[in-house]
């Protein structure tokens, strides 16, 4: 009912200018959705299922193509775009919560309502919107560059794996943590057992000739905690 709803303004109101666009308008239909269930359920309720949708992302983008590349494939499976939407509702959370914590406006619903204000003027072009411009608007509304996050979440493929040490240093009396960025090997994938709930989805991109996208190069932050004794 609700996302029936958010259809009516990313769909209709809104709608995708080019086919590498359709991610777009699954995202914000997808985040007014989440931002409507916030108000009703809460904020932690919110925030589990945000955590939910990442670790499906993470379970099931392996292989695939990036989201602007989804947007010519989804007459091959339903689920192609069942996924578009998940991730696509996944990088629009980051980027609201980026843009917030930068310059502390409203984030992704300002944009989106700015794309509505602009398409109820009577201009049909007004209607369409492409990825250039919601990322122009985005780089305007938040005042910091994102054109990293957008060829890493949007132009690329593939998701971050994370691996998470930790060590406590006596000299220092700091607790260093150090995050690594772990991809899997795209090579010991191709001998991975069938999946029987992916199996058609698998069978149509092979004769469809879809590849997977590039996946973003392997980076490494460290982080210092401190750490009081007592």
């Amino acid at each position: 009912m609700i996302d029936a709803l958010a259809a009516q303004y990313a769909g209709i109101a809104l709608v995708a200018a080019q086919p590498d666009d359709a991610w777009l308008i699954a995202g914000m239909r997808t985040f007014m959705t989440d931002s409507f269930m916030k108000q009703l359920s809460g904020n932690n309720e919110y925030r589990y299922r945000q955590k939910r949708n990442a670790d499906r992302v993470h379970e099931l983008d392996v292989n695939r193509p990036s989201l602007k590349g989804f947007g010519s494939i989804l007459h091959l499976d339903p689920a192609e775009t069942e996924f578009m939407t998940l991730k696509a509702g996944v990088v629009l959370f980051i980027l609201d919560r980026r843009l917030t914590k930068s310059s502390g406006s409203a984030g992704i619903t300002r944009v989106i309502t700015r794309f509505l204000t602009t398409s109820k003027g009577g201009d049909a072009d007004a209607t369409f919107i492409t990825s250039d411009a919601f990322h122009q608007r985005c780089q305007k509304m938040g005042h910091l560059p994102l054109d990293s996050f957008f060829d890493q979440w949007v132009v690329n493929a593939g998701c971050p794996t994370f691996q998470v040490t930790q060590r406590f240093n006596k000299k220092r009396m700091v607790v260093e943590m150090l995050i690594r960025q772990v991809q899997p090997d795209p090579l010991q994938q191709v001998g991975q057992d069938l999946d029987p709930n992916m199996f058609l989805r698998d069978l149509k991109e092979d004769e469809a000739e879809v590849w997977a996208g590039t996946v973003p190069a392997v980076f490494v932050v460290c982080i210092l905690v401190e750490y009081h004794n007592g």
